[in-house]
């Protein structure tokens, strides 16, 4: 009888733990619990400050299922304080379409050094809207960007490789400047990026300049900026009436009042980051091909998707 009991009790531990403790060795992730986990000491996501939401790194993959697909995300925490989610709170975000929200309702404590897996967080989401460079994944509304969409899924008989299943943040912020602070430091006034016109000088880029380890600068100018959010988001430079583009210390802030005022920050060699200084999608990219632009990002006469 007795034993019966320990097997129980461990049973429940490991459905509810969910998360997987990792060290300097490697990374394990679990399964997923779907069960709520409490931790008096836990913080919720939104409340984090902006250096501790730098250290949640989100890692969405897309699992393929029958004609669609299901969303599943891996959440890791090197923030020193314990994390709270709301399932619920996570949605796909669309600037031009309506929100798509998660389809769980329960909650989530992700401990320090703790990596978890949280399977089926959206489902039946199709490829059309998987493939759409201009969605978001997001933890309440498009104030807390957690992943761009970078998914690649190949459509007809092309091979497995040829897909590009997952989307993260899981990318160091590459320029040697605080992103936090840089990307509330655009310079004063309001200037178009239609209207401005040679190479933008920042203190980002002096600074860049010590530091053989910082990315070359590839946006010289607040056009090329506003040219780059355009192609990205699948636009044609002929929709650019109500984008602005402005210098920040280390890049650029382009503000899209047609779209709710939408805000984007692109550091100098082409990443795009959200308002925390994570890295949400690369140039790389953002600089590929694209419905309106199939050979990609172009600027100038020069073709930049092969960075």
């Amino acid at each position: 009888m007795k034993k019966g009991v320990v097997l129980f009790g461990l049973l429940s531990l490991l459905l509810l733990g969910g998360c997987s403790a990792f060290g300097g060795s490697g990374q394990k992730a679990s399964s997923d619990s779907g069960s709520a986990v409490s931790d008096r000491s836990a913080v919720d996501y939104q409340k984090l400050s902006k250096s501790d939401k730098r250290k949640v790194k989100f890692d969405f993959r897309a699992v393929s299922s029958r004609s669609d697909y299901d969303i599943t995300v891996k959440i890791k925490n090197e923030a020193a304080r314990p994390v709270r989610f709301d399932f619920a709170e996570f949605k796909i975000y669309s600037a031009i379409d309506r929100d798509i929200k998660s389809d769980r309702h329960d909650s989530l404590v992700v401990k320090h050094h703790e990596v978890c897996e949280v399977r089926r967080l959206f489902t039946g989401i199709n490829k059309s809207t998987l493939n759409d460079p201009t969605n978001y994944f997001v933890y309440i509304d498009q104030h807390y960007k957690l992943s761009k969409f970078t998914f690649r899924i190949a459509s007809g008989k092309a091979t497995k490789e040829a897909n590009q299943l997952t989307a993260s943040n899981d990318n160091h912020v590459t320029t040697n400047v605080d992103a936090p602070k840089a990307a509330f430091s655009g310079s004063s006034g309001s200037q178009s990026a239609g209207n401005s016109s040679g190479s933008v000088a920042s203190s980002g880029a002096a600074s860049s300049t010590a530091d053989p380890s910082a990315p070359a600068k590839i946006l010289t100018s607040a056009s090329m900026a506003k040219a780059l959010y355009l192609h990205s988001m699948g636009f044609t430079s002929a929709r650019g009436e109500g984008v602005y583009a402005v210098p920040t210390s280390y890049g650029y802030k382009v503000t899209d009042d047609a779209l709710q005022n939408t805000v984007s920050y692109f550091n100098n060699s082409g990443d795009e980051l959200d308002a925390n200084g994570n890295v949400i999608a690369t140039f790389s990219t953002l600089a590929g091909p694209t419905a309106a632009a199939p050979e990609g990002f172009i600027y100038k006469d020069s073709n930049y998707s092969q960075y």
